[in-house]
């Protein structure tokens, strides 16, 4: 049996790794690969991180082709397969664990079982920073589409106000009239309208 590995995994490759890879799929994977490598000599042959996110898709990185899409063993499960909860807080319901597979039947004695856990505690608050960092992008790019899609709505119902000399709260109901009737959302029926009209000028101006 090896001794108990004493060397931590760098805070500052942790840091590289946020910074290598801003998208959390792409850092999950890299820090799967790490602790892959950083767990060998405890017969460790592939690792893999499970995020299950409140209201979002579940995120699921393995270190290579011995971890399926899944979250399962490509091998048998009696190989060896060791799955410890990461230490990540998150808002509501949702976690984080680690599974690391090896080819040898036992290989996870108490002390390879320390190791594993060693390893979660020490990727714990890199994990923690990369899903606040996954939050704040996916709350951006939201915020970003609402943006965008009212504006789309904002100059569809300036075209139909000119178009119908009407209100503008009569315009907005006439989106959702269109929008109702033909189960799509107003937006794209805005869209639409708007690229309509662009055409329109386009070729005005081509003439």
């Amino acid at each position: 049996m090896p001794e108990p590995a004493t060397t931590e995994l760098s805070p500052v490759r942790l840091q590289e790794l946020l910074l290598e890879h801003p998208a959390l799929d792409g850092f999950l994977t890299a820090l799967a690969c790490d602790l892959a490598g950083h767990l060998a000599e405890w017969d460790v042959s592939d690792a893999a991180i499970t995020v299950v996110r409140p209201r979002r898709q579940t995120v699921h990185a393995g270190s290579g082709p011995g971890v399926s899409a899944h979250g399962q063993s490509a091998a048998d499960p009696a190989s060896g397969v060791l799955t410890i909860g990461l230490p990540v807080p998150l808002a509501g319901a949702g976690g984080a664990v680690l599974t690391v597979y090896s080819e040898h039947p036992g290989a996870f004695g108490p002390e390879a079982v320390q190791a594993v856990e060693r390893a979660a505690a020490e990727t714990a608050t890199a994990v923690a920073l990369a899903l606040r960092l996954d939050a704040q992008t996916h709350r951006a790019e939201n915020l970003q589409a609402a943006l965008e899609s009212r504006t789309v709505v904002d100059l569809a119902a300036g075209i139909i106000m000119a178009q119908n000399n009407c209100s503008q709260q009569s315009a907005v109901d006439i989106l959702r009239s269109v929008s109702n009737s033909r189960n799509v959302k107003v937006r794209d029926i805005a869209a639409g309208v708007v690229a309509v009209v662009s055409d329109r000028v386009s070729t005005h101006f081509e003439e």
